[in-house]
């Protein structure tokens, strides 16, 4: 009977190419990166996040929602949710009063 391979904490919620995301992450950055595969990712209500590092110390936060059994609101819901708040810190960002993360590529879609 073939053995099934574990995969890395990291991974813990992640239904999509979590691999892929962080390479892309990379090539937005235009340098290397890392990530502690180690580590479950952390979780709150509503979404899950993994820190990813790179070369010169500057942090991204990916920070998707919560789906299947541990999601206590819809996808639908989800989805408006993060289109409202990555909307709303591109708001305040540009008023230049506020320090406020940098939204990078996001979708609301399914």
């Amino acid at each position: 009977m073939p053995t099934k391979t574990k995969r890395p904490k990291v991974f813990a919620y992640a239904t999509f190419g979590l691999d892929a995301l962080i390479s892309l992450a990379s090539k937005l950055r235009g340098q290397s990166y890392t990530v502690d595969a180690t580590t479950k990712p952390k979780a709150g209500s509503t979404h899950w996040v993994i820190f990813v590092t790179f070369e010169d110390g500057v942090e991204w936060v990916f920070r998707p929602p919560r789906s299947g059994l541990s999601a206590i609101i819809t996808e639908e819901s989800a989805s408006k949710l993060l289109i409202s708040e990555a909307v709303t810190l591109k708001y305040l960002r540009n008023l230049d009063s506020i320090p406020v993360p940098e939204v990078f590529p996001f979708s609301g879609d399914d």
